[in-house]
């Protein structure tokens, strides 16, 4: 007897959550708790069937993986839903197998913009020198480089400069300034990387030797038509 009363307060539970009436209002109806009112639903609910508060959950979590892949911190969009960040990466870890790449990419556009902003300026890729003036720095200058590959601009890396450009390019510098360019100075005023006459020079003072400058033991450097001058004095 009492098997059949359960039965039929079960189904009647399932018909009022089935016609959308809140979990807390039927828990108060039937004065049961919450495992009751579960009970019924899974002993009456077709196979196909969702009850609404996980209806309700998988449209939330949808919600949220959509903000976030717009490109919304996850910061935000943990303030806006009020949950905790780490609610925000489980409902993109559960969407996407590859989360972390996903969210790493996210923040890296943020840079990508800033490194974009320049190469419509010049037309070319950011060296290694612009990138940490643009606040650009670790895995964040491949992923920016590699995108802006993608877009079409140049990268001056690419190009192989024959030792003589590169020493033009200096004594270019030190006519200019009428001093020996030091590393500030190619940093402000030259066409290439401070990197490129370590790469083909092994350091800058072996460039500066080469264009006609030699540095002093303090590493500061002189013309070399100045090498007498200084002798004299």
């Amino acid at each position: 007897m009492g098997f059949a009363i359960h039965t039929e307060r079960n189904k009647a539970i399932f018909k009022k959550i089935q016609r959308g009436i809140s979990l807390e209002e039927v828990m108060a109806e039937y004065n049961v708790s919450a495992d009751v009112v579960y009970t019924a639903i899974r002993a009456n609910r077709p196979p196909s069937y969702k009850p609404p508060h996980i209806t309700a959950k998988e449209k939330r979590d949808k919600e949220i993986t959509k903000i976030v892949l717009s490109g919304k911190p996850v910061k935000e969009v943990a303030d806006k839903f009020g949950v905790h960040p780490y609610t925000i990466t489980r409902v993109i870890k559960k969407s996407y197998p590859g989360y972390h790449k996903i969210l790493r990419e996210l923040g890296y556009k943020k840079h990508l913009a800033r490194a974009l902003v320049y190469a419509k300026k010049t037309g070319t890729i950011p060296n290694s020198v612009m990138f940490v003036k643009l606040g650009i720095q670790g895995l964040a200058t491949s992923y920016c480089h590699k995108q802006l590959l993608k877009m079409g601009y140049t990268d001056k890396k690419g190009k192989h400069y024959t030792h003589d450009v590169l020493l033009n390019e200096l004594k270019r510098i030190g006519s200019k300034l009428k001093r020996t360019p030091g590393l500030r100075d190619i940093m402000a005023h030259g066409k290439y990387s401070f990197a490129s006459y370590y790469h083909y020079f092994g350091s800058l003072q072996n460039a500066q030797k080469l264009a006609g400058f030699i540095p002093n033991k303090r590493g500061r450097t002189y013309p070399e038509k100045n090498k007498s001058a200084r002798r004299k004095k």
